[in-house]
């Protein structure tokens, strides 16, 4: 489990933003553990209205015998700015691999 808070005062406004993520690792298979995990986050940016928030899952792959990890993501986010009007969701999906050497 991990999170964060922020918060910045600029001649603008107030930002605030948080986060937590959490997630669990299992060897469930032969090569390697598997880790699932998730993310929510909220940022609110000055004090005019303009707010966002992310929400997600991971998978990764552990293959131990190549020290690599295959991954993948999912982000969704949302935004809503109040003196221009709603802006429009968006997913991100990526995927890849990490060799360590």
């Amino acid at each position: 489990i991990a999170g964060s808070y922020g918060e910045e005062s600029t001649a603008a406004g107030e930002d605030t933003q948080w986060h937590i993520s959490a997630g669990i690792g299992r060897k469930i298979n032969s090569l390697g553990k598997t880790h699932f995990g998730g993310i929510y986050g909220n940022f609110d940016l000055r004090d005019d209205g303009r707010e966002a928030q992310t929400f997600g899952l991971n998978l990764t792959q552990d293959i131990d015998a190549a020290a690599m990890e295959l991954y993948v993501q999912w982000h969704h986010l949302s935004a809503e700015n109040d003196t221009d009007g709603d802006l429009q969701d968006f997913n991100i999906v990526f995927a890849g691999a990490r060799i360590k050497f």
